[in-house]
């Protein structure tokens, strides 16, 4: 009996020994694991802790180092404290030379330059998403940094979009009792009529500078293409000219209209464009067809005159009217090779913020490519306002539209100089196209146009 109380003694002692053992044995474990556990939160910390601000790399035009781009550059840095490697180089280098850096893979990791894939090594480019791409205001522009091969937009569009139309006189345009905008033919034609009527030129032609005529061609040639499109697809694979289309020669004769009827300026042939503004700015006459960049033009050779002077869209159709703009022709691309694409891409996002787009055109007022509150310009406010009131669309010039890599060669002295002095009727103008259409065939030929 007492062995076997002793044996039971035993086996109890034993029992318990192993019990506590056990017991201490997964409280060690427990803790082990809750110290795995806890152990990467922990790294993760120090790691967000010790993490180094980095450097990127920006490239760009010498003349693009605007006041603009500085500020969107300092607030990056001040905000992350990351840096920014700014390298600029000579305007008539930097594009081949970034298309060498991409090449070699020796690109930076991000650059500035024309906001359009076409000119770009688009292949080299890593893709960009963000809040700001709702915002853009013109589907042109989108279309316009959006890669063919993928769909994939690749370009950040911050520079100013510019508005293209007709600088007009406010007070002859109230005086004649003129209501804008001018939305069809008929009613720039009475426009004129009644300008005409007070002893003002309507429309002012500076010859001297034919670059400026050509302008009444992209309020009359591209309307032609809206309605038929496929008119344009036919030109840019040479089936027919430019000759063979009726609606084209219909808007050269309206164009003719301005000489015909006595609109313009009789000293035409020999006026440049800082006559036209200035001539427009007196009130000597009402309408000068040409682009927002003359403002700064006008401040500082005539800026008494600015607060008689504004901007508007015109048309020689119908129906069809647009307010043209030349979309924002500087960009920022990302290098898809950089060692820093994703800080890169938030970089993109950052600078591209409603904020910080403000303080880039608190230094460059202008017509800010997206849809949101910017410091502007007087001509391009306007311009705004008639697209966003009457619903006018944003559009880009229908040569880029409709006929994109096509060669014109000499587009401007036909259009501009020689309709005006050589051709009377539709015959003469007929035979004035055939001669361009002619033109054009060793030029697109040399092109590698397909058709050509």
């Amino acid at each position: 009996m007492k062995r076997f109380l002793a044996l039971l003694m035993t086996v109890i002692m034993l029992t318990a020994m192993f019990t506590a053992c056990s017991k201490s044995s997964e409280t060690k474990d427990e803790g082990a694991s809750k110290e795995e556990t806890q152990a990467p939160a922990a790294s993760t910390q120090e790691e967000e802790a010790k993490k180094e601000p980095i450097t990127l790399s920006f490239a760009t035009y010498q003349q693009w180092n605007n006041n603009g781009l500085r500020a969107m550059l300092e607030s990056y840095e001040k905000a992350t404290g990351n840096k920014i490697d700014f390298q600029l180089y000579p305007d008539d280098q930097f594009k081949n030379l970034i298309k060498t850096k991409l090449a070699t893979g020796d690109a930076p990791d991000l650059f500035a330059d024309n906001a359009l894939t076409d000119l770009v090594s688009a292949d080299k480019c890593e893709p960009l998403e963000g809040p700001w791409i709702q915002k853009i205001r013109s589907a042109d522009l989108v279309e316009q940094i959006t890669r063919k091969s993928d769909n994939k937009i690749i370009c950040a569009p911050y520079g100013a979009s510019t508005a293209v139309g007709v600088i007009y006189n406010k007070n002859v345009m109230k005086e004649a009792g003129v209501e804008l905008p001018l939305t069809t033919y008929d009613a720039l034609m009475n426009a004129c009529e009644k300008i005409k009527a007070i002893g003002v030129t309507p429309v002012y032609f500076a010859g001297k500078d034919s670059w400026t005529m050509t302008f009444w061609m992209y309020y009359s040639w591209g309307h032609v293409f809206d309605r038929d499109p496929s008119i344009a697809e036919k030109i840019l694979k040479h089936e027919i000219g430019f000759a063979d289309v009726p609606g084209i020669i219909e808007m050269q004769m309206r164009y003719l209209n301005f000489r015909d009827k006595g609109y313009i300026n009789d000293n035409w042939k020999s006026a440049t464009y800082m006559m036209a503004l200035e001539a427009v700015g007196k009130g000597e006459a009402a309408m000068f067809a040409s682009g927002e960049w003359h403002l700064g033009e006008v401040k500082e050779s005539f800026p008494e005159l600015l607060p008689n002077m504004g901007m508007m869209p015109a048309t020689l159709d119908d129906e069809i009217i647009d307010v043209y703009v030349a979309p924002s022709q500087s960009g920022m691309y990302v290098y898809n090779g950089s060692k820093h694409v994703q800080e890169a891409k938030e970089f993109i996002n950052f600078v591209m913020s409603d904020e910080i787009l403000k303080k880039y055109y608190d230094e460059m007022p202008a017509m800010c490519p997206l849809k949101i509150d910017t410091k502007s310009n007087e001509w391009a406010e306007e311009m705004v306002y008639y697209s966003d009131e009457f619903g006018l669309p944003m559009k880009r010039s229908f040569l880029t539209n409709y006929l994109p890599g096509m060669k014109y060669g000499e587009i401007e002295n036909i259009y501009g100089i020689r309709t005006m002095t050589e051709c009377k009727d539709e015959n003469d103008i007929k035979k004035l196209l055939e001669e361009f259409d002619e033109s054009l065939i060793p030029l697109n030929k040399a092109a590698g146009l397909e058709g050509w």
